[in-house]
C-alpha cells in the first residue's frame, strides 16, 4: 500500500516515512486566479468569454511510495 498527500505541505517532509505528495503550487494558483479576476473586472461584460485554465501538478516522490 502507498500513501500520497496533496499540496506538499511542510508536514510531508518531517513525518516518517516522508510522504510522497502532489504539489499544486498554491502560490501560483492564487496568483493566476487574481490575474484572471483583474482581467475580468477590466473587461466589459459583453466581451467576456468562458475559458478553462489547466495547471500541471508536480509529483514529489518521497519514501511513502
Amino acid at each position: 500500500m502507498a500513501i500520497i498527500g496533496h499540496d506538499d505541505i511542510e508536514f510531508s517532509e518531517i513525518v516518517t516515512p516522508s510522504l510522497t505528495t502532489i504539489d499544486m503550487s498554491v502560490f501560483r494558483l492564487g496568483k493566476r486566479a487574481v490575474e484572471i479576476l483583474i482581467n475580468e473586472i477590466n473587461t466589459p461584460l459583453e466581451e467576456r468569454i468562458n475559458r478553462q485554465l489547466i495547471m500541471e501538478p508536480k509529483l514529489v516522490v518521497r519514501k511513502s511510495t
